[in-house]
């Protein structure tokens, strides 16, 4: 018997639908990232400098004081001075806050930014740096927090990029014995587990679909399979959940898949089936 009409209806507006969203899901996404970074940019960076910076400056400047009454429209009974100091100097910073631009904290980390870059490229503000990082070692907490972060900035951004065996892409079985996951190389493993048998290796596995998160796991090194996949590709992979795959790593089910323009999309029992199918089995109901 074939399906009633509001069913043959319903599945066709289901489906409309999900072509929809799939659609306008990655542009949707994309600018909820980008507004994330820009709030987060100028709430919790550039306007907390910007404010220090005006604080100092209008403590110290009566002229300052003056170009932020008339040009920023702060308030004058707020900056009451007293000894050289704000009568209420919390009064103050929230005044600031709010009507000082936000964008000189910005371009002043951009160009700190690239200010170190152009000394740490001299052999002498390496080593002038060098020092620092040893003396900040020295500090209490601080020195027990900054090794640390400094691996993983040199992991991320730095020298750490270009060692070989941190950018191998591997196939390691996690999160069980048949369950297959992409992973990074990090490391060599631990020597106690090295020394029960065997090399190993450190392999970071990454999250779907957010990949700063994930598991880090030590496995025999033969077990771990190398892809020829770059970094850019495996990450890729992960973010979409495996619906991105580089198409030498197709296999033929996914390739056939690929030549009849497949677009999987989900029915109300939870299984996936395509569109393909679905018309087929259609047809053969009305047939």
């Amino acid at each position: 018997m074939g399906e009633t009409l509001p069913r043959q209806l319903w599945r066709r507006v289901r489906s409309v639908f999900l072509k929809g969203l799939a659609a306008l899901l990655p542009t949707a996404l994309t600018i909820y990232v980008i507004m994330f970074l820009y709030g987060f940019t100028k709430d919790s960076v550039s306007k907390p400098i910007t404010t220090f910076i005006g604080y100092q400056m209008a403590e110290r400047s009566e002229s300052c004081r003056r170009h932020f009454v008339e040009e920023y429209g702060v308030d004058e009974n707020i900056l009451e001075m007293k000894n050289g100091k704000f009568v209420h100097p919390e009064e103050v910073e929230l005044e600031l806050s709010e009507k000082l631009p936000w964008w000189p904290g910005f371009v002043l980390v951009l160009v700190t930014i690239f200010v170190a870059g152009i000394v740490l490229a001299s052999f002498l503000g390496r080593k002038i740096w060098r020092t620092g990082e040893r003396t900040l070692g020295k500090v209490p907490v601080i020195g027990i927090i900054y090794p640390y972060i400094k691996q993983v900035t040199e992991f991320v951004f730095g020298e750490g990029r270009k060692t070989p065996a941190y950018s191998r892409v591997v196939a390691v079985q996690f999160p069980y014995h048949g369950s297959w996951a992409v992973g990074f190389v990090t490391g060599y493993g631990l020597a106690p587990v090295d020394a029960s048998g065997g090399k190993h290796v450190t392999v970071f596995v990454p999250c779907s679909p957010a990949p700063m998160s994930g598991f880090t796991v030590v496995v025999p090194e033969e077990e771990a399979i190398p892809l020829d996949m770059t970094v850019d590709e495996a990450m890729r992979f992960v973010i979409s959940c495996g619906v991105i795959t580089p198409e030498k790593f197709l296999t033929e089910r996914g390739v056939q898949a690929v030549a009849r323009g497949e677009t999987r999309v989900l029915d109300s029992g939870g299984r996936a089936e395509t569109e393909t199918e679905n018309e087929g089995k259609e047809k053969e109901k009305q047939n």
